[in-house]
């Protein structure tokens, strides 16, 4: 694509650019934006323009003329130099009025880049034209780093076409989704941006179109060269729930925003809806559990939680949005508005708006995809930002509970008994449909191998992937391998080719500058602060641990606490697996360790009354972290790669995964531990580095240890040892000596760094708390300045701590 040589600006610029727009069934009515909500009327040559007003507010068909502006393409530039937000244009070229309902055609495809500098997103542009072939009708710059462009039909089509269209070059170009809409202004270059003080620039135009069977091939190129599946039907549903939300996502890496929309597009409109099939009758459920128990709260005075909130929302009405900075411009019955919204950056200034309609709610075409929030979801969008909006359950309670609070609404004790998380039951998801006409034709019975295989991964329940499995089995004639086979190659994408080390050699360059600057992915340090020192990454993605010990020792603990630690900090999914103990076992322990109340007691129900309160705020921490814990016992590495690649599938990738422990997992090859052991390594390493997740493993010691004179590990003390040292990054060896000499401490512990790929060797000491099966860290744990095993004297024995209950290892 040949650039202008000079960029244009100022009229020049704008006249070229309506030079490649054609009217609509011979009109050439055109309707433009500048500001909060102002309409002009004009036509191609911006010769006379129509300010238009609103008579009746709460009926926008009502349009009148307000007053007309000859010379109006002057004019209009003098304006934009005053006012804020630019000049924009309805692509769509709505008739009468500038509405959703005026749009049936169109012959404008439209896109906007705004995530990399101008020159990233220019060579971007460049390589999808030379791919596609298509040639773009225009493309100039927001007045900052934005690009903006156009593609140009031949005829004007059907808009629900064009909304494929749009769609499909916002995928292509991973743009910003919002301007796919039919009804969404669009910017006019040339016009002066007074809030960024520079002018939209016009760096290329052409009067090339193209049919739509032209635009639909060009576009398949580009689909295919970039690995992705084109989608020959994007619904309103998918695309909204799903790609939407892909493109848009703040809280993801890119790398992350790629995988997924990879796995969308494969997974297709089809997996899609069969998914959301199984995950409305869960999430219906689900709702029901959630339903029941905020029903269940109630006040001394016999108030129900949901409807003392349904209540005020009603009685506050647009009180909770009436915000100055939002600049509401009220209708004359005061039941709707348009405004700022404060949670994103809009040039026009008008992307929030309030409905009274069925009660008070906001909505914004970005930050809640139109969908409407009532008083107390706006409060926790302003609280949490757009990510933690959509509480449910303990932490919809407690937010709830703040919220009144906040609002002076008397809300007294809450009976806690109906605050702790009961166990979900979910009903029977559909059954497998395999087309047996289809599955019988000459290559036929692959497709819905692999259909029936992401319907497996799709799934949640152990019970249901069970039948399904057994069912894909006898149908198709083929092994639990083959199955797990074609579950790879559906859900991963991290294939690559050998390159030249100069291709890379600058990003690790540009990545260490932007370390420097702070603009990296924030490290997630271990909840272990004395470790900090020797993770000079703290826990970066891709990085396998290894921490093994004696029994009885700690592990269980440690890992559960950085477990725990891990998803709190990144707000990312983990995954516990745990092939000794059951979930309920481990749920135990970790309210033990969040309320430091003892493990005997909480199985005992022994709880003092500001203890319940403990164990409430403890349970809402735990219940609102992304940790999923899963205590199937004997379960292999393919299982655990299919529980992940569901995972990802329906929330995201988990950012670690956690195994306790090794030896627990079934021997992919009976009766030789060795060869066992080494291809369950290998398996684990692999599943972290496909999934980019922190990958921690637990382990045992040989028994060789127990008779060899020092006690301090090594790494040949781990069992089978030459393949889990050989994949670990890190290796961790936590010590106890009280637990086999009295005149040990029994609290304490030593953590030593036996191996560390990017850091140094070294040892932490730690405080084991064995009545709630806590590790304590900190620097002031001397043990009477007792620092190495071998120099310890016998503590004296009223210094031993007598302990209540027993260590639960």
């Amino acid at each position: 694509m040949q650039l202008l040589d000079k960029p244009l600006t100022g009229p020049e610029a704008t006249l070229q650019f309506l030079s490649t727009i054609k009217p609509k069934d011979g009109s050439k009515e055109l309707w433009v934006k500048i500001g909060h909500s102002t309409f002009y009327k004009t036509d191609f040559s911006f010769s006379v323009g129509q300010l238009t007003y609103l008579e009746d507010q709460d009926d926008p068909k009502s349009r009148k003329v307000k007053s007309e502006h000859p010379d109006f393409l002057n004019y209009l530039h003098n304006l934009a130099k005053k006012k804020d937000g630019g000049v924009f244009y309805i692509p769509s070229q709505p008739q009468g009025y500038p509405l959703t309902d005026a749009i049936d055609v169109s012959d404008d495809l439209v896109f906007e880049m705004d995530e990399d500098s101008f020159e990233v997103q220019l060579e971007k542009v460049n390589r999808f034209c030379e791919i596609s072939g298509l040639e773009l009708s225009s493309l100039f710059t927001s007045g900052g780093k934005s690009i903006h462009g156009h593609l140009k039909l031949a005829s004007h089509i059907d808009i629900q076409k064009i909304i494929y269209l749009n769609r499909l070059l916002a995928i292509a170009l991973r743009s910003d989704p919002v301007v796919s809409r039919p009804h969404q202004p669009t910017r006019i270059p040339g016009f002066f941006r007074k809030e960024k003080d520079s002018y939209q620039e016009l760096y290329y135009v052409s009067q090339k179109t193209y049919s739509y069977d032209e635009i639909i091939n060009g576009l398949k190129v580009f689909f295919n060269s970039d690995l992705l599946e084109f989608p020959e039907e994007i619904s309103d549903d998918w695309w909204s729930d799903c790609i939407w939300k892909v493109l848009k996502a703040k809280d993801k890496t890119r790398e992350e925003k790629e995988l997924s929309l990879k796995k969308n597009l494969m997974h297709g409109l089809e997996g899609w809806r069969l998914w959301k099939e199984s995950a409305l009758i869960l999430r219906k459920q689900k709702q029901e559990l959630y339903d029941d128990r905020k029903q269940g709260v109630k006040n001394l005075h016999g108030e129900n939680l949901v409807d003392l909130v349904r209540q005020t929302c009603d009685e506050l009405e647009q009180q909770p949005f009436d915000i100055d900075e939002h600049e509401w411009v009220w209708s004359r019955s005061n039941m709707h508005a348009r405004g700022r919204c404060l949670w994103h950056d809009s040039g026009s200034g008008n992307s929030a708006w309030l409905d009274a309609r069925g009660g008070w709610s906001y909505h914004c075409p970005v930050c809640t995809n139109d969908k409407p929030l009532d008083a107390l979801a706006y409060w926790q969008l302003s609280e949490y930002g757009e990510v933690q909006k959509d509480k449910v359950g303990l932490a919809w309670v407690k937010d709830a509970k703040k919220w009144l609070e906040s609002q002076g609404i008397e809300v007294p004790d809450l009976d806690l008994g109906t605050l702790i998380e009961a166990a979900h039951k979910f009903p029977e998801a559909p059954e497998l449909e395999i087309d047996e006409e289809r599955s019988a034709e000459p290559g036929g019975w692959e497709e819905e191998l692999e259909k029936a295989v992401r319907v497996t991964i799709l799934q949640d329940r152990t019970s249901v992937k069970i039948r399904y499995e057994k069912k894909i089995r006898e149908h198709f004639g083929i092994t639990q391998a083959e199955i797990n086979r074609v579950a790879i190659d559906v859900n991963v994408f991290n294939r690559e080719e050998p390159e030249l080390i100069g291709n890379f050699v600058g990003d690790i360059v540009t990545e260490v500058q932007q370390t420097s600057q702070g603009n990296t992915e924030a490290i997630i340090p271990s909840a272990l602060y004395g470790l900090n020192q020797y993770l000079l990454k703290g826990y970066s993605r891709g990085t396998k641990v290894v921490l093994g010990a004696l029994s009885s020792t700690g592990k269980t603990a440690i890992a559960l606490k950085e477990a725990y630690n891990l998803a709190r900090i990144s707000n990312e999914p983990v995954a516990f697996f745990s092939a000794e103990s059951p979930r309920s076992q481990l749920i135990y322990r970790l309210l033990s360790q969040n309320t430091h109340i003892s493990l005997g007691r909480l199985f005992r129900g022994q709880l003092k009354d500001e203890e319940w309160e403990k164990l409430l705020d403890a349970s809402v921490e735990l219940s609102t972290s992304k940790l999923y814990i899963d205590g199937t016992p004997g379960i292999s590495t393919s299982q655990i790669r299919q529980k992940l690649m569901r995972l990802s599938d329906q929330v995201e990738s988990p950012r670690g995964i956690f195994v306790d422990h090794l030896s627990k997992l079934a021997k992919p090859y009976p009766g030789n531990v060795n060869a066992s052991m080494e291809a369950i390594s290998h398996d684990l390493s692999n599943i972290a580095d496909d999934l980019k997740s922190v990958g921690f493993w637990l382990c045992q010691f040989n028994r060789g240890h127990s008779i060899r004179q020092s006690k301090e590990p090594e790494l040949d003390d781990i069992r089978d040892s030459d393949a889990i040292v050989q994949d670990a990054d890190i290796i961790l060896m936590p010590h106890r000596p009280g637990t086999r000499d009295e005149k040990f401490d029994p609290e304490m512990m030593n953590l030593y760094i036996r191996k560390n790929r990017d850091g140094p060797l070294g040892k932490v000491t730690l405080r084991f708390k064995g009545e709630y099966v806590d590790i304590e860290d900190g620097a002031n744990h001397t043990f009477d300045n007792q620092e190495v095993e071998e120099d310890l004297e016998e503590a004296p024995k009223s210094s031993k701590k007598k302990q209540e209950d027993v260590n639960y290892f």
